[in-house]
């Protein structure tokens, strides 16, 4: 999931985990937390002076927006693996507006 965010923004930790990986992978700086109960979140591009094994909490400051990686200009991906798979992280961020179904066609 890609969000809008300025880039050098301050990135937070969305729950409380432990800093598994932080690095550049390509050509992208990111920050990895497991959250333990199989949930693992990835964000990128932020760039971060925390190393693994640094415990946070959620709102913790984690690191900053930067540039770089598949991420449009603008943007921050997040990334969530629960056991291992990926799904997506939307659901995970509060409530999804329900759907409402809308007449067609002028008809």
């Amino acid at each position: 999931m890609d969000i809008a965010v300025a880039s050098g923004a301050t990135v937070r930790a969305p729950a409380s985990g432990t800093v598994a990986f932080r690095g550049v992978v390509v050509d992208r700086p990111l920050i990895t937390i497991d959250h333990g109960a199989g949930y693992v979140t990835t964000l990128e591009p932020v760039s971060s002076v925390l190393s693994p094994g640094h415990p946070v909490s959620a709102g913790d400051v984690l690191g900053n927006v930067e540039s770089g990686g598949h991420a449009v200009a603008g943007t921050m991906h997040v990334g969530v693996r629960i056991d291992g798979d990926y799904v997506n992280p939307r659901g995970l961020f509060g409530d999804i507006p329900r759907a409402v179904l809308l007449p067609c066609c002028g008809g």
